[in-house]
């Protein structure tokens, strides 16, 4: 295998099939299917001095369990927020980080939460075995980061997801597949991510195939997870860095 090769190999490998976020957080333990995508709680690396995990929302307070429960079935419908499944989180001293931040000379770009929580979605018959929704609250629990879901009470069709099927056929369509190919030389990866300026979950299906030289080149589909509308297809060469 070409260093060209390894590379892009590993950095497939990193990201198989699972929504992306800032930085990895911790793995939830879910027992993988075959076929299906699974997401992982990402949340914001910051310092584990001021950092202590939730492993499940009783250990809230009251108050702030009440707003979150009320601001997601607000959001989502009761329906909808009846599949959710807590999925941990994190909770962060603000106090204690002002004043690690203030001593190192740390200057942030992005508001820091009080509360970092994230939820599972299972849909066998979508593809997703867990897709991972976070959303970011205050010390109050107002919410600053909106949960990474679809305001579906506004728009109840965002509570079905196209089958699988459709989406391979879409893919195929596009000369794209959804599974690898090691005899063509062919990486083939789905991610699925929400988009807040779409209100929408999207397909990614991402296939890396390699020229005679090994030159690796990359198809890529976006589609609306709801719809099945394509919203993007491109290919293009992929760039490595020289070793």
């Amino acid at each position: 295998m070409s260093r060209y090769k390894a590379l892009v190999a590993l950095l497939l490998a990193c990201c198989l099939e699972g929504p992306t976020a800032r930085a990895q957080g911790a793995v939830n333990s879910v027992l993988s299917k075959p076929g299906l995508t699974y997401g992982y709680c990402s949340l914001a690396y910051l310092d584990p001095r001021v950092e202590t995990p939730i492993h499940g929302l009783s250990e809230l307070p009251d108050s702030i369990q009440r707003r979150l429960r009320d601001h997601l079935v607000k959001r989502l419908g009761p329906a909808f927020y009846a599949r959710l499944v807590p999925a941990g989180g994190r909770r962060i001293d603000l106090e204690k980080l002002a004043e690690i931040d203030a001593a190192e000379k740390t200057a942030r770009r992005w508001v820091v939460c009080s509360y970092y929580l994230c939820f599972t979605l299972r849909d066998e018959p979508a593809g997703i075995g867990s897709y991972v929704a976070q959303i970011g609250l205050d010390a109050a629990g107002r919410v600053v980061e909106e949960i990474t879901l679809p305001d579906i009470v506004d728009k109840p069709g965002k509570a079905k997801l196209i089958a699988l099927s459709r989406l391979q056929k879409l893919a195929r369509n596009s000369g794209l597949q959804l599974v690898a190919d090691s005899a063509r030389r062919l990486y083939a990866t789905r991610a699925l991510t929400y988009r807040p300026q779409l209100n929408s979950l999207v397909w990614t299906v991402t296939n890396t195939r390699y020229s005679a030289d090994d030159t690796p080149m990359q198809q890529v589909l976006t589609v609306d997870a709801h719809s099945g509308a394509i919203l993007k297809k491109r290919r293009h060469r992929v760039l490595l860095p020289p070793f």
